[in-house]
């Protein structure tokens, strides 16, 4: 088959790999998918017939940068114009443990084909932009059908990651989850637990970030009812507050949404944070909101919070912080908070203007105040100065401490 349009795919980086290994060497994976469907391409990777020291070799006399950054299991990353590009070389694997394999090396491109996961992952295409589609991948393309190449309990026994592969596919290419495939991945969940954890977070994160909303409730409740998510991290996810985060994401800048919705989508709590935190491998930023929210809602009843509360809290807290503070609570507790009102404390927050606290430590010195009291003082003051709409005067805070 030859697609003509795809030309408008192939970037110039990718014409001078073409040109330099000819009919040796094809793109295969998600790239191919995607050009078939006409999606964005973030990477290209390549599928060629050299041994990896021989694809060195060719790329070292184009005077290309390269870089064997899996050599041992065939890839060679070309850098050209600052950008990467793997090429790996074809071969057949074997003494799968569920993580880890032995490969050996082929010009077989049907070989290739055979061990890797989906058949819509394992097409190839060619300088000509000839399409090779050994396992009917364009029809499952079309039909919206996430279908393991082969026995699809030999795929995921090669490498347990593919259960998560399994449901993350399903949310970004197909309209509902096969139950076949389902039972077959859940009977191998437990085999999750020899996988490592980033890897894991790694493939969740992309479910989690799946464009079909409906497929990624329908998934994360399978994950809970399954006790999935109890296995991986000791912790239930809450798939109905994902639901409600889904009509509050609108408040929130595109740099905010995946760490939100991480957070809003585990049930954590002070007993359980810890281990979570090693489980799910939490970046500093999560671990940050998730300890604030908790200590802060521990403090405050954010259903009947008022303004004088908010200015205490934006003391010490930055307005975007606090805003998904506010978000991560009304997606946990949807009956406790209206959505107006939620509007409402987002606009307030947005709009206060808040001067600059009129007391400082050289203040309280000049008063003879020991330095390790101070910094009590200095928050006391705040809080004081907050609960009176920040409008106490300097000589007046001071008098308060007389």
């Amino acid at each position: 088959m030859i697609i003509n349009d795809f030309s408008n795919f192939i970037i110039q980086e990718v014409k001078i790999i073409f040109d330099i290994f000819g009919e040796d060497i094809r793109l295969v994976g998600g790239c191919v998918r995607d050009m078939i469907l006409k999606k964005p391409i973030t990477d290209f990777d390549f599928a060629c017939k050299f041994s990896p020291n021989k694809t060195l070799e060719i790329l070292n006399n184009n005077n290309i940068k390269a870089i064997p950054t899996g050599a041992k299991f065939g890839t060679i990353t070309a850098v050209i114009n600052q950008k990467n590009f793997q090429i790996t070389t074809l071969r057949n694997d074997f003494n799968y443990d569920g993580r880890y394999c032995e490969v050996n090396f082929t010009s077989d491109f049907l070989q290739d084909a055979k061990r890797r996961d989906f058949t819509i992952n394992a097409m190839y295409l060619d300088k000509n932009l000839k399409i090779y589609d050994y396992f009917n991948g364009l029809k499952d393309l079309e039909d919206k059908k996430i279908r393991f190449i082969g026995d699809a309990n030999q795929r995921i026994s090669e490498d347990y990651l593919r259960i998560l592969r399994f449901f993350r596919f399903t949310a970004n290419y197909s309209n509902e989850i096969d139950q076949e495939t389902l039972e077959i991945c859940l009977n191998y969940r437990k085999n999750l637990q020899k996988i490592s954890k980033e890897r894991i977070r790694n493939e969740f994160c992309r479910i989690l970030l799946s464009v079909n909303e409906s497929l990624i409730l329908k998934i994360l409740r399978i994950f809970n009812e399954s006790k999935l998510d109890i296995d991986l991290w000791g912790c239930q996810l809450d798939y109905k507050a994902v639901e409600n985060y889904l009509l509050l994401q609108k408040y929130l800048d595109k740099s905010s949404l995946k760490t939100v919705k991480i957070i809003v989508a585990f049930d954590v709590n002070n007993n359980n944070k810890n281990f979570f935190f090693d489980n799910f491998k939490c970046t500093k930023l999560e671990k940050k909101i998730i300890n604030i929210f908790l200590k802060i809602t521990e403090k405050y009843d954010f259903s009947s919070i008022d303004e004088l509360k908010i200015n205490q809290l934006l003391i010490n807290l930055d307005k975007i912080l606090l805003i998904k503070i506010f978000i991560i609570f009304q997606a946990k507790n949807s009956s406790k908070l209206s959505q107006n009102n939620l509007e409402n404390i987002i606009t307030y927050i947005i709009n206060k203007k808040i001067p600059r606290f009129p007391v400082e430590f050289s203040d309280l010195k000049k008063m003879n105040i020991e330095l390790k009291k101070s910094k009590n003082v200095i928050n006391n003051l705040k809080i004081l100065w907050a609960t009176n709409d920040f409008n106490i005067l300097k000589e007046e805070l001071l008098n308060k401490i007389k």
